[in-house]
């Protein structure tokens, strides 16, 4: 077999191990994003105890910062630079966690704060339940689909 052969089949098999994998990364990226930006936010450790890992399950427990209820009144103030500031700390670790993914490795997105499957399921009396996770899950297929022609039309 010829050089020029060889070459062609070792980019045909390096493009055809890339594709999958870099699907499997940007889609396990977007819905822990999704999933984060449908948690709600007072104090921002809801939001920011969400743990992207891989191979194993993890915890992880963000501080959080002030109540952002006052009087059964939300301070959207206080509220935003609370999601700001976890949405800092999940995004790089997300970031670092699905662009190191292996095709083999499973991704876990998990929460374990005591209070997230309220959040999920059923709310409070002044918000209602979020299906923060539920949702996302809903949007699975129309996520990896989306990168599947992104990732084709860049050849």
């Amino acid at each position: 077999m010829s050089k020029e052969f060889l070459n062609k089949i070792r980019q045909f098999r390096h493009k055809a191990d890339r594709r999958p994998l870099e699907v499997y990364r940007n889609s396990c990226a977007d819905i822990s994003y999704r999933i984060a930006d449908r948690t709600p936010c007072s104090t921002g450790h809801l939001l920011g105890s969400w743990a992207p890992s891989t191979p194993s399950r993890s915890r992880y427990n963000f501080e959080g910062g002030p109540s952002a209820w006052r009087k059964g009144v939300k301070d959207k103030g206080v509220a935003s630079s609370n999601r700001a500031r976890a949405m800092r700390d999940l995004g790089s670790r997300i970031d670092t966690i699905t662009i190191s993914l292996a095709k083999e490795n499973p991704y876990y997105f998990t929460n374990s704060v005591s209070y997230a499957m309220q959040a999920e399921y059923d709310g409070w009396e002044v918000t209602d339940a979020q299906y923060m996770v539920l949702r996302s899950k809903q949007e699975w297929q129309a996520i990896v689909n989306r990168f599947v022609k992104e990732v084709a039309a860049r050849g």
